[in-house]
């Protein structure tokens, strides 16, 4: 869950706007007025989730974000803080960004008492600020997460046409990851272990690595779908891009439409086609489990059995409204 919250902003600025290039055809002001109003969602929806939970009495740890804070408050304050800093420097050195945002906040724990307040003191009675400390003050991390996402993002979005572009790609950023992970402890060793609450320095570089690791690991398995398409041209394999996409082929457009509608059924795009929904689904299924199951009573093979149905039910559903070619986005 740690690293799950993590991976979902960096996976969210990967494919952002800035990263995509697509914020340079507008102004700025109109860019980031637009950016304001896009989160009017997010925000709802963490309302509605503080509603929800107060309402129904539903057990939470207020150590993970606060009394009132949610990850929604979190995702709508970083996209808009993020939007804002990436219009007033330019996108390319948003790693530069990131680093100053996690070495400042950092240093700021260190030499300060925030770190005190954060994890030790226990009285909620001071305000909005006491009350919610841990989702307040770890938004900086998320969004030195996010920024570092950006620029990810920047350089995976290049356009490629040949295979061995993508093998020079995956190869750096396998690269970038093992620093990363050499990084991390070091930092671990030398400054302090990795906490979700402070969302701190270590916190982001093991998102950062472990996400990179992941990407590079997906990108290889759809080199080697791209190779078996070559070898096996007979047989069409599903996956979520084609790296050789440029390529002109010569083949016949009922082919074209054969592997089109195949390659649809591949669950990443199933995904990717509705990220929120996927998200929103998640947590509800993770509530409705904890409702129904006694999870503290529960052998290993039942926790087992009961999670494989729960991902199954989330994959399955939103496999279905890809199928259908269904978007629920309503704003």
């Amino acid at each position: 869950m740690d690293f799950g919250v993590g991976a979902y902003i960096l996976a969210n600025s990967l494919v952002c706007p800035e990263a995509r290039r697509k914020e340079s055809y507008v102004s700025k002001i109109s860019y980031v007025t637009k950016q304001l109003l896009s989160v009017w969602p997010l925000v709802f929806l963490g309302m509605a989730r503080l509603i929800s939970l107060k309402v129904t009495g539903y057990h939470e740890h207020v150590t993970e974000y606060g009394v009132h804070w949610n990850f929604f408050f979190t995702l709508a304050i970083v996209r808009v803080v993020a939007s804002i800093l990436l219009a007033l420097f330019p996108v390319n050195m948003s790693w530069l960004l990131a680093l100053l945002f996690g070495g400042l906040y950092q240093t700021t724990l260190e030499m300060t008492e925030l770190k005190s307040f954060i994890i030790h003191d226990s009285d909620r009675s001071g305000g909005f600020l006491s009350a919610n400390k841990e989702g307040v003050f770890s938004v900086m991390g998320y969004i030195a997460i996010y920024l570092a996402g950006v620029q990810v993002g920047l350089y995976v979005m290049q356009s490629r046409s040949l295979v061995k572009d993508w093998i020079k790609a995956i190869y750096k950023l396998l690269l970038v990851s093992f620093v990363l992970w050499v990084a991390l402890y070091i930092c671990q060793t030398f400054v302090e272990p990795v906490s979700r609450r402070m969302a701190n320095l270590s916190f982001c570089i093991w998102i950062i690595a472990q996400s990179l690791f992941f990407l590079s690991c997906l990108s290889i398995a759809d080199l080697v779908l791209v190779f078996s398409k070559s070898l096996a041209n007979c047989t069409v394999v599903s996956s979520s891009w084609n790296p050789v996409q440029n390529v002109k082929s010569e083949i016949s457009s009922a082919d074209r439409k054969i592997r089109e509608k195949i390659e649809g059924f591949c669950l990443i795009q199933a995904v990717n086609r509705n990220q929120l929904l996927f998200f929103l689904l998640a947590n509800v299924m993770t509530g409705l489990t904890n409702v129904i199951v006694d999870t503290v009573n529960s052998s290993n093979l039942f926790s087992v059995c009961v999670l494989l149905f729960y991902m199954f039910m989330n994959c399955f559903i939103i496999f279905i409204l890809h199928l259908k070619e269904i978007t629920v986005k309503f704003w």
